[in-house]
């Protein structure tokens, strides 16, 4: 007989009438070493952490059954996606952590043009922040505000 250690459950009955135990099962399920080749082929068991043998000491069994587990959680989790040096608030080893304020960008970030379901007046304000006379720009529709200072057709 093998000893094998369940990964996945099977639903239904074994054929000798048992049930199939749940994966992470403290006991291990003895089966024919043919049915435990095709339990391995299939991947739904390993075989048993702490070996075939029954007369292993209790303090033996504790320890296999400690190191499969930590062998069956895996790899430990990884921050997708993976977080580069400046961003999410990581830093690299490079960058000194100073407590000084940062500072901003001596020129002013470009403005947009209003989008074109903006209300007119905004387009009248745009208009004359790209050097239009007001009273010009109040003339105009905002179909031609929006030609001649928007880039819109």
């Amino acid at each position: 007989m093998t000893n094998v250690q369940m990964l996945v459950h099977i639903t239904g009955g074994r054929a000798d009438g048992g049930v199939w135990p749940q994966p992470g099962h403290d006991k291990p399920l003895k089966v024919s070493k043919a049915e435990a080749e095709d339990l391995y082929l299939a991947q739904l068991a390993r075989p048993w952490p702490g070996g075939d043998e029954d007369d292993q000491t209790a303090e033996a069994a504790a320890i296999a059954q400690t190191e499969a587990l930590i062998e069956a959680s895996g790899p430990p989790a990884e921050q997708w996606p993976p977080a580069e040096p400046g961003r999410m608030g990581t830093r690299s080893e490079a960058e000194p952590v100073t407590d000084e304020p940062i500072e901003e960008a001596d020129e002013p970030a470009e403005a947009e043009a209003p989008r074109p379901a903006a209300a007119k007046a905004d387009w009248v304000e745009w208009a004359v922040s790209q050097g239009a006379d007001e009273e010009e720009a109040n003339a105009y529709t905002k179909q031609q505000l929006m030609e001649r200072y928007g880039g819109r057709p």
